[in-house]
């Protein structure tokens, strides 16, 4: 039977006062230049400060959930747009 192990467990084993020290600068440095920044943008939108914030603090959970699959499909299919817009660039038409 297979016991149930969460990844957390995993990832936390190590995990000591240094790393998590650091962990917490790195999210201070983020917070003290993005959401200012995010409230800027808001601003400068013409909407309400608050919607810049909430878009910040959204696209961070967004970020961490990942979209990798979602991101490789885009690049994708931007790829596939990409060569198709170059190969008709090469054709003429010559029929009228």
């Amino acid at each position: 039977m297979l016991e149930f192990r969460p990844k957390l467990s995993d990832a936390l084993r190590g995990y000591d006062r240094a790393t998590f020290l650091s962990d917490l600068a790195a999210g201070v440095t983020i917070g003290v230049v993005a959401l200012p920044l995010a409230i800027g943008f808001a601003i400068a939108s013409g909407v309400e400060p608050s919607r810049g914030l909430w878009t910040a603090i959204i696209a961070g959970f967004v970020d961490k959930v990942g979209l990798d699959n979602v991101c490789t499909n885009i690049d994708a299919a931007l790829s596939r747009a990409r060569q198709l817009v170059e190969n008709a660039g090469t054709k003429t038409n010559h029929g009228g």
